[in-house]
């Protein structure tokens, strides 16, 4: 395997969950994550269909994702590393 670069995993990983680690080739991991990254955005959607727009809960939402893209950019990265590592 040639290396993967950290960089790519973390702005994939941050953009939508999980891309980085489908770049980085762990596809299980990856599946999940982007899943969870749909359940939010589409609960978020559902409600404002049902209830309306809120600006309250789409900051937080808003500080949520960031937060967990923060977490899961992170992973990525030293998961890239320790690939890099290997080979």
């Amino acid at each position: 395997m040639n290396s993967v670069s950290p960089r790519i995993a973390v702005a994939l990983n941050m953009l939508v969950w999980g891309l980085g680690y489908i770049y980085l080739g762990k596809l299980f991991k990856g599946t999940w994550t982007f899943f969870l990254f749909a359940i939010t955005w589409g609960f978020y959607l559902i409600y404002v269909l049902i209830v309306g727009f809120s600006f309250s809960l789409l900051i937080d939402i808003l500080i949520g994702y960031f937060l967990s893209s923060l977490w899961f950019g992170y992973d990525a990265y030293n998961m890239a590393k320790r690939i890099n590592e290997k080979y």
